[in-house]
């Protein structure tokens, strides 16, 4: 088996300036993404891409190899699928599995690697999305329509709790991909897809100054429990 991993890292990050490589606890933010890469020992290229120079140059100085990625593929409404098979239509050497690990995850270790790459080669699946469940069930959720307050399933107001099904969301930082499904079905959706059930501690989104401190908090705690 062969394997890559992708980072994607493009420039231009509105709310927090340089987002990808701002430091991070003494060193750029992707350097944790490319350092657990390079330690878990699963891949045979580690690659980013950007569509910055200076974003290639210091990726290249943490150890990753880096893909000069066109400025079409690097707007708001470019997909990360789209990036990695951009990546892979370019590679001149093939690969079966391959691993979107976001430049703005401190949190990843060589032990969630391993497993969930474990996982998604013995169940034979498509793709692996790291997970967490809803603090409460989506069935029974409002939405807002000229200041009152709707249900998105009407007919759910009655049922109890207990009786609602546990719902999931995608919580980002990473997830493993079938190269040859991708390239066929050109996008990650794929109804062979399994679970990786995070602890929440790992999970931070980083989309403000804010998240930013918060992940620095649950940063130093993390290490402070090793």
């Amino acid at each position: 088996m062969k394997n890559i991993c992708i980072i994607p890292a493009r420039s231009g990050s509105k709310r927090i300036k340089d987002k990808n490589i701002k430091e991070f606890m003494g060193k750029p933010i992707i350097a944790y993404a490319i350092e657990t890469a390079i330690q878990s020992r699963l891949f045979d290229k580690i690659i980013t891409s950007s569509d910055s120079s200076k974003y290639l140059e210091i990726a290249r100085e943490w150890g990753a190899e880096v893909y000069q990625r066109n400025s079409a593929l690097s707007d708001d409404y470019t997909t990360m699928d789209e990036v990695l098979i951009d990546v892979l239509n370019n590679q001149h050497e093939a690969c079966d599995t391959v691993c979107c690990i976001y430049p703005t995850n401190p949190f990843i270790t060589t032990d969630i690697l391993k497993s969930t790459y474990s996982n998604i080669i013995e169940q034979k699946a498509d793709c692996l999305i790291p997970v967490l469940p809803y603090p409460a069930s989506i069935q029974k959720a409002y939405y807002l329509k000229d200041g009152q307050l709707k249900m998105y399933i009407p007919n759910q107001w009655k049922r109890r709790s207990q009786d609602c099904t546990v719902d999931y969301y995608d919580v980002g930082g990473f997830y493993w991909v079938d190269v040859e499904a991708l390239m066929m079905n050109g996008s990650s959706q794929f109804n062979n897809t399994i679970p990786w059930i995070m602890n929440p501690l790992l999970c931070q989104d980083i989309d403000t100054e804010e998240d930013w401190e918060k992940a620095e908090k649950k940063y130093m705690a993390m290490m402070g429990d090793k």
